[in-house]
């Protein structure tokens, strides 16, 4: 049997992990002081000949488990990404303690280029370190493809944990993570047991193909055979409530099923609803709660 290894890098207690690819990174304070670790985690993904470590941020409920495993996805850096901006590593402590105060597990993968994970962020930049013109169905495709790959790679190493419950796990994500999620569940359903979608989308509405290239990859969730969960602000800058509601719709006329949440916030608010978890642990937690079949 091949031994999959990793490492957990900050912020925890001695542990007898079986053991990851590099012995070191430079610790991130803002990891460290939300409770999380910061592990490295060995993928069979390659990239220009080399093996690719993806960065995933790692919050454990009390006790010594083995946990249900929850993964959350991050979205992009927004409208002008840079080579700073794309080695910011993301999670969310509100949803981390949400689920946590619930028994799960909850990972924060960070794709390739993105955070500490090794690679380059073809999603967001051209090689020259550029923003990239993300506006266009092929090159979506292809990058959103790269994105699924790179979460499938990290929820194969983190299965392995013997922290982590086999099981059906829990999916979500926020913006890019949200509709990424979506999507991954239906090419995966009896592997994931809920899906959280906060504020989904590929690509704003200011591409004038944004409704073709994010329904493309809602549309791959309707097989999903469990309900969804989709949680969107008023006043969001990237999506309208507006335009996800017509993603929505297009979404259940393919089969999928869900429950479409819209909550009244102002405009610096609205794709942030994630950060507000007075709106969403309600609904979230009787989401969760309710039988699985």
């Amino acid at each position: 049997m091949r031994r999959r290894e990793f490492i957990t890098l900050a912020g925890s207690a001695a542990v007898a992990w079986p053991l990851t690819v590099r012995a070191q990174i430079e610790v991130d304070p803002t990891v460290t002081a939300s409770g999380g670790n910061s592990d490295l985690l060995k993928t069979p993904l390659t990239e220009d000949g080399n093996s690719i470590s993806l960065e995933a941020v790692i919050f454990k409920p009390p006790g010594g488990g083995p946990f249900p495993l929850a993964i959350f996805n991050h979205g992009s850096t927004g409208r002008n990404p840079t080579p700073e901006r794309v080695k910011r590593t993301w999670f969310s402590v509100e949803l981390a303690g949400f689920l946590n105060q619930r028994g799960w597990l909850v990972a924060f993968p960070q794709r390739r280029g993105r955070g500490k994970s090794d690679g380059f962020c073809d999603e967001e930049l051209l090689r020259n370190g550029k923003a990239k013109f993300a506006c266009d169905e092929d090159t979506a495709r292809t990058d959103s493809a790269r994105a699924l790959s790179d979460i499938d790679a990290a929820i194969g190493v983190l299965r392995e944990r013997p922290d982590v419950a086999p099981g059906p796990i829990l999916m979500g994500g926020h913006s890019r993570g949200g509709v990424l999620s979506v999507a991954y569940a239906g090419t995966h359903s009896t592997e994931t047991l809920r899906v959280l979608n906060f504020v989904g989308g590929w690509i704003n509405e200011g591409c004038r193909v944004a409704e073709p290239i994010n329904q493309e990859l809602f549309l791959r969730g309707a097989r999903f055979d469990r309900p969804t969960i989709w949680l969107y602000g008023q006043g969001d800058s990237f999506y309208s409530i507006a335009h996800s509601r017509r993603n929505f719709v297009a979404f259940e006329k393919a089969g999928g099923k869900g429950q479409f949440f819209e909550f009244d916030r102002p405009m610096a608010v609205g794709h942030n609803v994630i950060h507000h978890p007075d709106l969403w642990t309600r609904p979230v937690g009787e989401y969760l709660d309710a039988p699985h079949a």
